[in-house]
């Protein structure tokens, strides 16, 4: 059962809406990041990983695929489930986020309350 999430994303309206969304569903542990970078070092700072991480493709400063590259080299691969969370539906973009280990699923944008539900089971 996921107990922490973390959100990547730069749109501050998406996040407000994801955020309230699995606060709605009982989960406590939501945070947030505007980009990858702002991710990274949360991830470095954290006690826990999250145990889920949705992240958006296409943000200013370092974008999700930059993230997961540097994920990857900071060995943190194993810690969190990645669900690449994003408004681009391009298969040349979802063939190449799942090449990285953590990645387990492509869903666009917004979420559903029925993939809130997965994603908390």
């Amino acid at each position: 059962m996921t107990e922490s999430i973390l959100i990547v994303d730069d749109d501050k309206i998406c996040n407000f809406i994801t955020l309230n969304a699995f606060k709605k569903a009982g989960l406590k542990n939501v945070f947030v990041a505007v980009n990858g970078d702002d991710a990274l070092k949360k991830l470095k700072e954290a006690e826990k990983f999250p145990d889920l991480i949705l992240l958006d493709i296409n943000m200013p400063v370092m974008n999700g695929f930059e993230f997961l590259e540097n994920y990857q080299k900071e060995g943190f691969e194993g810690q969190s489930k990645i669900v690449m969370y994003t408004s681009s539906i391009r298969e040349s973009e979802k063939k190449y986020s799942l090449q990285f280990k953590d990645v387990c699923d492509f869903v666009n944008k917004p979420i559903s309350r029925e993939q809130i539900k997965a994603f908390i089971q």
